[in-house]
């Protein structure tokens, strides 16, 4: 677990990156242990899509006719934590493969530590989308994975020192590791 002085330090540099701001690489402790603290980050957000879980499955009918949705919650626990094992690994293999091994740890602190304020944003699309409803929900949801995608080719741009191409393909990497997760997991129920 990160002290209050790397936590902050940490929220701030993905603060930075999120306003575009190489110089929020930083921010962030690039050493070993900074690596494996970085997954605090998890621990973080974890209530946070715990709540949008209960909130998109809670109201289900489940087959007795009542609103449990205490199963696909867990189903989606379960895809959470698979993801921040699942997207660490296939970029172990990735980094390698483009000959950026020795940035591998800095992208994945960097990407760790920026998912916090990502999930900010997702409860406030969840929330506007709740608020819209309708076809505006649709055109809010792929305005924000718009947003996000982004995001992530920043980050692999500045952090693995890549091409802009390089960095597209990390990023459609990475999506296609979670429909991968989506699909493997969800197709369980």
């Amino acid at each position: 677990m990160p002290g209050t002085h790397e936590l902050l330090y940490s929220l701030y540099g993905a603060w930075r990156l999120i306003r575009l701001d190489p110089g929020g690489m930083g921010y962030f402790n690039h050493s070993v242990a900074g690596f494996w603290r970085s997954f605090f980050a998890a621990v973080i957000i974890a209530p946070f899509y715990l709540g949008w879980s209960v909130l998109q499955y809670g109201a289900e009918p489940d087959a007795a006719g009542g609103t449990s949705g205490a199963p696909m919650v867990a189903i989606d626990s379960l895809r959470y934590l698979a993801g921040w094992v699942a997207f660490p690994l296939t970029m172990l293999v990735v980094a390698r493969f483009l000959d950026r091994g020795g940035h591998f740890s800095s992208y994945i602190i960097a990407m760790n530590w920026a998912a916090v304020p990502q999930w900010l944003v997702v409860m406030a699309v969840f929330a506007l989308v709740q608020l819209a409803g309708g076809a505006a929900s649709g055109v809010i949801h792929v305005a924000a994975l718009a947003v996000m995608l982004f995001y992530d080719y920043y980050i692999a741009r500045i952090a693995l020192e890549i091409s802009t191409g390089q960095a597209i393909a990390v990023t459609v990497i990475g999506l296609l590791v979670a429909l991968i997760l989506d699909a493997v997991v969800f197709g369980l129920v």
